[in-house]
């Protein structure tokens, strides 16, 4: 069985063997396997489940290049570029730290942070006034017209 250092080594060597070095950003690119969002991937054995587990490629590169973390941290980028796994710009933070880190760079994605800036729904309705909802803590907007349809009624 390895030792700590010799799995640190080895996972070092798999991690240099895929990446593109880009001098002109300084970024490390992933060639690998990336998921739907641009994040690295790489597969790992993990001992205590007994099977591979696909792992973000920059946690791994922050794990074997910087230091050890939390499970509770997130590895956040420097340079804005998902695929990166160069270490010098990964640091270490909060999920506070990386939401605000993204709204202040104005990097806003997904589904509810869209939203927000939407003026009509999908089918065109618009969002606001009689026909604008906000539900929930998260102050989700939803479209009158649209829940309607959906409910079988036609306002």
């Amino acid at each position: 069985m390895k030792t700590e250092a010799e799995w640190l080594e080895a996972l070092r060597g798999r991690l240099e063997k895929r990446v593109e070095r880009v001098t002109e950003t300084g970024c490390w690119l992933w060639n690998g396997r990336l998921d739907r969002k641009g994040y690295a991937r790489l597969s790992l054995w993990r001992r205590d489940k007994r099977h591979y587990v696909l792992t973000l490629a920059h946690r791994l590169a922050f794990k074997a290049f910087v230091r050890d973390f939390p499970t509770t941290s997130v590895i956040m980028h420097r340079c804005d570029t998902p695929c990166c796994i160069n270490p010098s710009h990964l640091v270490e933070g909060t999920q506070a730290q990386n939401i605000h880190d993204m709204l202040e760079k104005k990097r806003e994605r997904g589904v509810g942070f869209n939203n927000r800036n939407k003026t009509h729904c999908n089918a065109g309705h618009p969002l606001s006034g009689e026909n604008l909802r906000i539900e929930g803590k998260r102050k989700a907007r939803r479209c009158k017209a649209c829940e309607n349809i959906k409910k079988g009624r036609n306002k």
